[in-house]
């Protein structure tokens, strides 16, 4: 009967385990997609910002820049319209590139934050959590 005890505490104490492991994994994803949307970083570098510092989110930039990646972004728009810079020699087909994967990122990010399934990961954790 003793065995049994113990099987029982031991399948508990891994269930608890098991528990743990989850909440640490669901907390990672949470945090990432928190930490991508800080108003005192610039979503493009992470540079951090003061508040005042921070450019507003706009309709011609829809993201929130520090002053150089807000330079950037307004050139490649520039570019990808058709106009060019000559003296910005770098911003070259993989410049636009980069530029083009980020924004990409940016929208699957979005889709994955308002996804059923992100809803649900963000209610388990406030359960969980307390």
């Amino acid at each position: 009967m003793g065995r049994i005890v113990k099987f029982d505490q031991r399948m508990e104490a891994e269930k608890e385990k098991r528990q743990v492991e989850r909440i640490k994994k669901l907390t990672a994803v949470k945090k990432i997609l928190e930490c991508t949307k800080c108003a005192l970083k610039c979503t493009r570098c992470g540079t951090q910002v003061a508040l005042s510092q921070s450019t507003s989110v706009s309709r011609d930039v829809p993201y929130r820049f520090c002053a150089s990646c807000q330079d950037e972004y307004r050139d490649f728009m520039e570019r990808k319209r058709g106009g060019a810079r000559k003296d910005s020699y770098w911003h070259n087909r993989e410049w636009m590139a980069t530029w083009e994967a980020w924004i990409q990122y940016q929208r699957a990010m979005r889709k994955y934050e308002n996804s059923n399934e992100f809803k649900q990961l963000l209610y388990e954790l406030r359960r969980d959590l307390g």
